[in-house]
């Protein structure tokens, strides 16, 4: 399984993941650096292998008291109904947050 994100380096879980011993560090990245205040959802679209979400990601950055909401898109792939691969676009604007 490959989980990609797409950030700048400067967000603490941007990067790949491998497999099932890397995607938790990537949840263990958001939980140890940032307080989730919103994660919703406002869309789907599925065709064969793939779903497309789309929706709103807010946070509270713990280093810096900064706080941002950004809209993201997360492209997943399934094959023989379990998940393959996983991408995930923020706004950019987020990495301020960080900085």
């Amino acid at each position: 399984m490959a989980w990609t994100t797409h950030f700048d380096p400067i967000v603490p879980w941007s990067g790949s993941y491998h497999g099932k011993a890397e995607v938790p560090g990537f949840f263990a990245a958001i939980a140890g650096t940032a307080d989730v205040t919103a994660f919703t959802p406002t869309e789907f679209v599925a065709q064969r292998d793939t779903v497309v979400s789309l929706g709103e990601f807010g946070i509270k950055v713990k280093a810096t008291g900064k706080t941002n909401l950004a809209r993201w898109v997360f492209i997943w792939k399934f094959r023989e109904g379990r998940v393959c691969s996983y991408e995930q676009f923020h706004d950019a604007a987020i990495a301020e947050a960080f900085r």
